[in-house]
């Protein structure tokens, strides 16, 4: 968790080499890991929170294709009372989606649509912050019939920023 953590800070410094050698060691760590052995307050850091800190990590770093799969595979794998954590990969995915040369409106909107519908009912300041930083990135698409389309789906979510 430690070196998941320093991945973290790595990456939103935009240190590439760091940040992979962080999440190298995460990674390791997890392999040798005995649930049995490890402390109550970590049990809920499984395959899927890994995954899910390899997709911010390479969100963050600007990879989109790594950060849809590996935030795909924490939705996946993660259980389906963890909706905050699904949450928070849904909306990595979502805005991973329009990172690189093909930028994919569509399947942005609409995994972040479908994402924000399954937590309608979470009370939670970080959700609704991944969601505002969700509707920043769409800001310069503002006119595209996909992002107009999910504003108007969304206009009455109690998660959505006003």
């Amino acid at each position: 968790m430690l070196a998941a953590m320093e991945a973290r800070g790595l990456a939103s410094l935009g240190e590439e080499r760091a940040c992979t050698r962080a999440l190298t060691e995460m990674e390791d760590a997890f392999d040798r890991s005995d649930a049995d052995q490890e402390p109550l307050w970590m049990g809920y850091f499984d395959g899927s929170e890994v995954a899910d800190e390899l997709a911010h990590c390479f969100h963050d770093l600007g990879r989109g294709a790594l950060a849809i799969e590996h935030a795909q595979r924490s939705v996946e794998m993660a259980p389906p009372a963890f909706r905050r954590s699904r949450t928070f990969a849904g909306l990595v995915q979502a805005g991973a989606y329009l990172m690189d040369g093909d930028r994919d409106l569509e399947a942005a909107c609409a995994i972040a649509e479908q994402t924000i519908g399954n937590a309608s009912r979470l009370r939670s300041a970080r959700v609704r912050s991944y969601i505002a930083r969700f509707q920043e990135s769409l800001v310069p698409y503002a006119k595209a019939r996909p992002v107009r389309e999910f504003g108007s789906a969304l206009a009455d979510s109690p998660l959505v920023p006003e």
